[in-house]
């Protein structure tokens, strides 16, 4: 019975301790950094290891934009094509 009870307790303190955890933590706010991305659009590849790309480096352009939109900095931001 002992045993039966203290794994109840434990348990229990388990279930608590997950449940309160989360609470905890959000009441917490997280230093912000700033966001950084670098983005490369590789158009040309070693024909023999892969196909070329072709649309590759205006990809990376139109990437940029939903980027900046979600609050990374226009100077962080940084595209490169090859």
């Amino acid at each position: 019975m002992r045993i039966r009870w203290a794994v109840g307790i434990a348990e229990t303190g388990l279930v608590i301790t997950l449940l309160v955890m989360p609470a905890l933590a959000q009441d917490r706010e997280a230093p912000k950094g700033e966001k950084y991305a670098l983005l490369i659009g590789v158009r040309r590849y070693d024909p023999n290891q892969l196909r070329s790309l072709l649309y590759s480096e205006s990809d990376v352009v139109d990437l940029a934009a939903p980027l900046k939109a979600q609050g990374y900095k226009p100077t962080n931001v940084v595209a490169s094509r090859s």
